[in-house]
């Protein structure tokens, strides 16, 4: 058992600041930066909107620009021959739903690679807040970022700490804007989190640059989702406990993922690398193979039925399916396996 990871945050406090993140031995067998290119989903986006998942943006602006889209993944799960992933069949305020491919954020060595947002209002090109109520919120946002971007952390911390319970206590708040309070990307109009998520599944899964085509191995997938307890509304920080007593599996992990979204009675389309990929891939999801022995799958994606209802997240109106008359009687009491393949 490994904790890949280089860095951890022990009190969420101080989430984002990469000063205070602990430091840990990360991947005994180093990682690997691959460069994505023009394949990438943020080639030719501006680039200094780019927010990772550190206050310093400026690490992320540098792996994010031109003809340059790098992450850096660890080397243990590059060099392994099977891939299995066990996420959760819960949602997310960012994407709509994290399962397999969102799932694929942990296996980045550093985690400032990953584009969550990109800061500011969509009136200045930014998602992570909605439109703003006010004019006054552009200046409001335009100074909080200028002294995370400009400003030594510590002092910025320091700051934080010194005028804590003052009035001007908000003004270094990043999470919080006098229209909205903790968006931060987390909304349907959040169109920067869903490429991160793309970017990753054709950077390993599809494997576009190629690393284990070169060493002669290509990798096997497996996938088994775990809806034991599920996780609805407001995931990944503060889901409701979906009690879905539901087991998915498959050896493709875009089609599970599928399967899996429709499940929750998520709409595929509004759950956009999803959307991206089945695009891009020419894959038409009604000719995934469905195989269940609990529920009635027939015409799984184009029927009106429902299944398990997930709510969907703040701020994501249509995600959920509207609909009813497919859902399984006493669903509490049972344990549903399903079986999603090519």
């Amino acid at each position: 058992m490994l904790d890949l990871r280089p860095l951890r945050t022990t009190n969420l406090e101080f989430y984002g600041f990469k000063s205070k993140a602990e430091r840990q031995p990360g991947d005994p067998e180093s990682s690997t930066v691959l460069n994505l290119g023009e394949q990438s989903c943020f080639y030719g986006l501006n680039p200094l909107l780019f927010r990772g998942v550190f206050t310093n943006r400026w690490e992320t602006i540098r792996h994010h620009h031109g003809r340059r889209h790098e992450y850096s993944i660890s080397n243990t799960i590059l060099n392994a021959d099977v891939y299995i992933s066990i996420p959760k069949l819960k949602a997310h305020h960012k994407v709509g739903a994290t399962l397999n491919i969102k799932g694929l954020v942990g296996i980045n060595a550093n985690k400032n690679y990953l584009v969550h947002w990109r800061i500011g209002f969509p009136g200045c090109g930014g998602d992570e807040f909605p439109v703003a109520h006010r004019v006054a919120d552009y200046f409001i946002h335009a100074a909080r970022s200028a002294a995370a971007d400009f400003l030594p952390e510590p002092l910025y911390l320091r700051l934080r700490q010194r005028l804590k319970g003052s009035r001007l206590d908000r003004a270094l708040q990043l999470r919080k804007q006098s229209s909205h309070e903790n968006f931060r990307g987390a909304w349907d109009g959040n169109d920067t989190c869903w490429r991160m998520a793309a970017d990753l599944y054709k950077l390993f899964v599809r494997d576009a640059s190629g690393v284990r085509e070169r060493r002669g191995r290509p990798m096997k997938f497996f996938s088994v989702v775990d809806g034991v307890m599920g996780g609805e509304g407001n995931g990944p920080f503060t889901p409701t406990p979906k009690p879905a007593r539901v087991l998915l599996a498959g050896d493709d992990l875009l089609r599970v993922d599928c399967v899996a979204t429709r499940l929750m009675d998520y709409d595929l389309h509004q759950v956009r690398y999803l959307d991206h990929l089945l695009r891009e891939e020419a894959l038409d999801k009604d000719e995934i193979d469905v195989v269940s022995g609990d529920f009635d799958v027939t015409d799984y994606f184009r029927g009106g039925g429902r299944y398990l209802r997930f709510t969907a997240p703040t701020s994501w109106p249509r995600l959920a399916l509207r609909g009813s008359g497919n859902e399984p009687e006493e669903a509490e009491e049972h344990a549903y396996y399903h079986t999603c393949c090519r």
